[in-house]
């Protein structure tokens, strides 16, 4: 306009500019980091494609796709996408997953992408994780490191090193 008054926009304009934000993703600018939120309620309501019962145990290395929930007792490496423990539920190896929901006892180390550590979790060895959250109440004898967006055993072949019991300094109870 002529006038110096600005214009107002007509709703099919308003539309198609939210149309355009939401296909092409510019909402993306306000997210926090590579874990949105979106991908964790994704994730969390992925249906489970693989169970170990509390009454199994399997000796040796794991490897999953999918969503996997151990009630059992694994004495070995787990390497998988993701990952729930249960209360009832033990990991005596390391854990590489990109996602680790954990109730039980784990006895080695973990990476993590995203890592939510419940109350009844009890976890011995190193985290190293790019998102955590931990309830109240859980026992963590580890060393942690977060906000690791290059996780060490997701670009590495090689499994992190075992924590001498010497060296546990954090204990949350």
């Amino acid at each position: 306009m002529s006038n110096g008054r600005q214009e107002k926009p007509d709703a099919t304009e308003m539309k198609a500019t939210i149309k355009w934000a939401l296909e092409e993703g510019a909402m993306k600018l306000f997210e926090k980091n590579d874990v949105g939120q979106a991908d964790v309620t994704r994730a969390n309501n992925e249906a489970i494609s693989s169970i170990l019962c509390k009454d199994m145990t399997v000796t040796g290395e794991v490897s999953f796709k999918g969503k996997t929930r151990v009630d059992g007792t694994v004495e070995g490496n787990m390497k998988g996408e993701y990952l729930v423990l249960s209360e009832t539920g033990t990991i005596n190896g390391d854990v590489d997953v990109v996602h680790f929901v954990c109730q039980g006892t784990v006895d080695g180390n973990i990476v993590a992408k995203v890592m939510e550590i419940k109350k009844s979790a009890t976890i011995n060895g190193r985290i190293e994780t790019a998102n955590l959250s931990m309830e109240s109440g859980a026992s963590l004898n580890s060393d942690v490191k977060t906000g690791v967006n290059d996780l060490s055993s997701a670009t590495k072949k090689t499994p992190p090193q075992p924590v001498a019991k010497q060296e546990l300094k954090t204990v949350v109870k």
